[in-house]
């Protein structure tokens, strides 16, 4: 269903606003904004392959340890209503 696949998970915005690096599948959405920010790791499939999905979250665990840099702060401000206040006025 082409709505599951470009949809975005609300859990992906509380862990944004909490600091949480986040895991995401192969979701062009989710994806996106992930690789933008460096707000996590984008895995390879759909995270159907569980031994695929542990090597993931070991490697974001490394990464954690060795002061992984990302861009929350600047991904909440993007993200803001205030920001996207403009489209909604164009719609109506």
């Amino acid at each position: 269903i082409i709505n599951n696949y470009y949809c975005d998970a609300n859990r992906l915005y509380q862990c944004i606003s909490r600091d949480i690096p986040v895991i995401v599948g192969i979701n062009p959405g989710l994806s996106d904004y992930v690789h933008t920010y460096n707000l996590g790791l984008i895995t390879k499939d759909d995270g159907s392959n569980i031994n695929y999905l542990r090597q993931v979250v070991r490697k974001l665990e490394f990464k954690l340890e060795h002061s992984m840099v990302n861009d929350f702060a600047e991904a909440r401000e993007n993200m803001a209503w205030e920001q996207n206040k403009s489209v909604f006025d164009l719609l109506g």
